[in-house]
């Protein structure tokens, strides 16, 4: 999670330090569930039931894995 100031404040140091060290994980996270939207359609959820949501959303790691596993291993041999 992100810490923001108040409206009339200034972030205190401490805050943005913390923003700062966890920029880096949360711009990779972000990265993967941005590709999970655009090519897989996560942004909808095709059925009713969490269940079923929650197991598309699996495959769709799944997927997402083995095509990013797939493409790192050309490179390395190219």
């Amino acid at each position: 999670m992100r810490e923001n100031a108040r409206k009339c404040e200034k972030m205190r140091e401490n805050a943005k330090k913390f923003n700062q060290l966890h920029s880096g994980v949360r711009c990779t996270v972000e990265r993967v569930f941005g590709v999970l939207k655009q090519h897989y359609e996560m942004a909808k959820a095709r059925y009713l039931g969490l269940d079923r949501n929650r197991t598309r959303f699996e495959m769709m790691c799944v997927a997402h894995n083995i095509k990013r596993g797939l493409s790192l291993q050309q490179a390395s041999r190219a």
